[in-house]
């Protein structure tokens, strides 16, 4: 039996062609579904007390270092099955930052950071990178890029998922407290209202005599 080596430069241009057409479907599809979002944690980030790294279900217990590490914060839409986040480090070898991977479920607080914390992971996607990949009920999300030390708090990330309309996180806005009218004392808007409920009962004590 005769035996060809079929070496790239002996292919038929054609044959070429449809090898280039099946990798970049190959990608494409790899690629489908995914948002990359690339960004720089460094003295300008906010802080906050990270957690330990925590498994879904398992209690949530802050560092106790303290408000000390830069972070940046996504939320993100997830339909439900399957969700991937990964952070990784894109200069690691010249900025050192060893990311660190949180996400929350519909809301973050960076002055309480345990609450409503899911999972945190480090190292997860092949170090110093971290990956979260599991089954997760259908809602919103809160992604959190931070850092594992404070010491390497500065550098820049790529952050790849699959959930959708991943866009940065603000704060919630604080609830419209009601302030009474200008010059008019909060204890005179009190006064009023006690002299109008005694008025009430005055007529209708009244009311009540004159039918008996």
């Amino acid at each position: 039996m005769q035996h060809f080596n079929l070496r790239p430069f002996d292919m038929h241009p054609f044959v070429k062609l449809l090898l280039s057409a099946a990798v970049l479907a190959a990608s494409s599809t790899a690629a489908f579904g995914q948002t990359v979002i690339t960004g720089t944690l460094d003295s300008n980030s906010p802080l906050f007390e990270r957690p330990h790294t925590k498994e879904p279900g398992e209690e949530c217990e802050l560092n106790g270092v303290g408000p000390f590490y830069s972070y940046a914060a996504y939320t993100a839409d997830h339909a439900g099955g399957e969700l991937t986040v990964r952070l990784e480090s894109t200069d690691y070898a010249n900025d050192g930052y060893d990311p660190f991977l949180g996400i929350y479920n519909d809301t973050f607080n960076p002055s309480l950071g345990c609450q409503n914390a899911v999972e945190y992971v480090d190292d997860t996607g092949g170090a110093p990178n971290a990956l979260i990949s599991g089954n997760y009920p259908a809602g919103r999300y809160v992604i959190v890029a931070t850092t594992w030390s404070p010491d390497l708090s500065s550098g820049s990330y790529a952050l790849t998922t699959n959930a959708t309309n991943v866009a940065p996180w603000a704060p919630t806005a604080a609830k419209p407290v009601a302030v009474p009218a200008a010059g008019i004392p909060a204890l005179a808007l009190g006064s009023l209202g006690l002299i109008g409920a005694a008025g009430l009962v005055s007529r209708r004590r009244k009311a009540k005599a004159e039918k008996a």
